[in-house]
């Protein structure tokens, strides 16, 4: 019923705008309204439908939560402004979602692609900032330009199969679209009271953006340079606007920098890993140039599909000598939103010596397909270009995409899960949370599991405390030691708890070994008695048939002091 009512919506929407390129006036003004709330309509049903499908696949496919998602989880059990590795919002986020719905891996999917959604209606609201006010007769356009935008995002491998991931890098999916929209109104905008609203909402995102991931300097900075090279916005700067933005910026930031200050900045030992000069690294020049180019490359990799439909739509659609949809001054500024971040990310690269990733780049072409479509609508008549072709071909990579996963899923279910440590598919995590729960229920009947840690950070302690019932606070390695110190439990020599020793599929054996050598020697330097016990677990329920039995080491820690 909704695909065929999605089409219906489609095909109204293609005879309006044939009637728009022929009729007269009196006829587009009457169809206008019709036209802008059809359009309305189809973009926010496709992103919904979009996102919906994606969630429930990711639920499907992935039984176990990634990593990044359950020290999330972690993180957000205490409100702290940051942690050892990353600034504090996402895991905000995450607490304050758990607040509202249970602790079940559909609620976390849920999460991430309500995430991506407002992601896509952000590069959405983005396009239509820097469209011109079109007169009435360009409006059928100006839809089939959003819409362009939209399909070129869905078949992006970033607003699709990467979205399920909620992390530092996919939160700047929404953070970044969005203070780029704040950004350019603020300087647009003639209405001195829209003005100022626009303008604290852009400290308020920007700030945001910040709180999300450092990495969002490459934003701001970008914006900053806009903001200077273009003539017409630098009068912003004759007037309160700017001044009061960065006074409200910092102010928002000022408890999370002073939190920096009294920790003496614990981020410092995470980042430091991404330098090309340290002696783990140890890259040769070649290998430097090809992360370089890699990189450099992603905005045609990760938009591989999206590339391939602009190329047939090219080739098969009416030819025009009109002029793009984005014109003159905000071409430029769509020019600086596409190429300026990722340039300036290579630029720090060189001269900061920092290794890039590539999932880095995810977040940078937020403005991609805006400019993929105004380079289209160069090239041919948008207003030629079926829209009813349009949502099949969408339809197509829907179904195509279910089927592959689907099929894939089956394969590893079969295949993969019986071999263990093989795929993130049968790592059991909530499996490993009910044995150890019912063994400590066991060891110590009617005691409460207040805590819990491990060497293997966040893979094994964050997972408990996201799946047990009482969600005990988890803590990286060892409680009275950094980087546990940065957010400390400070009572848990006086309840309850556990450390685990475990691996993940990415882990060496050894790795158990280690953890259970260190376990021990603090355990001694504390004058902890030593309760060691090997659980043994396994993958349960309709997603599996047969999986490998998996093993962790746990100690139990009993309070020291009554």
């Amino acid at each position: 019923m909704v695909i065929r009512d999605y089409f219906f919506v489609g095909h109204q929407l293609d005879i309006i705008m044939d009637k728009n390129t022929m009729s007269n006036h009196h006829f587009l003004q009457k169809e206008n309204t019709v036209l802008g709330a059809v359009s309305s309509f189809l973009l926010s049903r496709t992103v919904f439908i979009h996102c919906t499908i994606f969630a429930i696949l990711a639920w499907f496919c992935l039984p176990n939560l990634g990593h990044d998602m359950l020290e999330n989880y972690a993180w957000g059990q205490t409100f702290e402004w940051g942690s050892f590795k990353h600034p504090p919002l996402f895991s905000w986020i995450t607490r304050w979602w758990f607040m509202l719905w249970p602790t079940t891996t559909i609620a976390y999917y849920a999460l991430s692609y309500l995430n991506n959604a407002l992601a896509l209606l952000g590069i959405l609201c983005l396009s239509r900032q820097l469209l011109p006010n079109k007169e009435q007769s360009n409006l059928a356009q100006t839809q089939l330009f959003l819409f362009l935008v939209l399909l070129f995002c869905l078949f992006a491998y970033p607003y699709n199969l990467y979205a399920v991931k909620f992390n530092a890098d996919t939160i700047l999916f929404s953070l970044w679209p969005w203070t780029a929209v704040a950004f350019l109104a603020s300087l647009d905008t003639t209405a001195s009271f829209k003005k100022w609203l626009w303008t604290l909402l852009f400290s308020v995102l920007a700030a945001a953006s910040i709180l999300g991931k450092y990495f969002s300097v490459v934003l701001l900075f970008t914006l900053f340079i806009i903001s200077i090279v273009e003539q017409r916005y630098r009068a912003w700067y004759k007037t309160p606007f700017p001044y009061a933005c960065l006074a409200l910026f910092l102010l928002l930031l000022t408890p999370h920098i002073a939190w920096e200050v009294r920790m003496d900045f614990p981020f410092r030992t995470y980042t430091s890993r991404y330098l090309s000069t340290i002696p783990e690294n140890n890259f040769t020049l070649w290998e430097c140039l090809s992360n370089i180019i890699n990189f450099s490359l992603s905005g045609i990799y990760y938009f591989v599909l999206s590339w391939t439909t602009w190329l047939i739509l090219r080739q098969r659609t009416p030819k025009s000598s009109a002029a793009p949809c984005i014109e003159k001054s905000n071409k430029r500024v769509l020019n600086y939103l596409c190429f300026l971040p990722i340039s300036l990310i290579i630029v720090s690269a060189v001269v900061f010596n920092i290794h890039l990733m590539e999932r880095w780049a995810t977040s940078v072409w937020f403005a991609l397909p805006i400019l993929m479509a105004n380079l289209l609508s160069k090239h041919v008549d948008l207003v030629k270009v079926p829209l009813t072709v349009l949502l099949k071909r969408l339809t197509y990579f829907w179904a195509f995409t279910v089927t592959f996963l689907l099929v894939f899923t089956l394969f590893v279910a079969t295949y993969q899960a019986q071999k263990e440590n093989r795929l993130d598919y049968a790592e059991a995590n909530k499996e490993m949370a009910v044995a150890i729960a019912q063994q400590f229920e066991k060891k110590f009947p009617g005691k409460k599991f207040n805590w819990l840690s491990g060497f293997s950070w966040p893979d094994h302690p964050a997972a408990l405390a996201f799946y047990l019932p009482n969600h005990p606070r988890a803590v990286p390695f060892f409680p009275d030691q950094m980087p546990a110190l940065v957010n400390p439990h400070a009572t848990w020599n006086q309840e309850y708890g556990a450390i685990i020793c475990g691996k993940n599929i990415k882990d060496d054996v050894r790795l158990i070994t280690d953890c259970i050598n260190r376990t021990h020697a603090w355990l001694a330097s504390k004058h902890l008695p030593i309760n060691e016990e090997m659980i043994a677990y396994h993958a349960q329920g309709w997603r599996y048939f047969k999986t490998a039995e998996k093993q962790v080491v746990v100690f139990w820690i009993t309070p020291s002091v009554a």
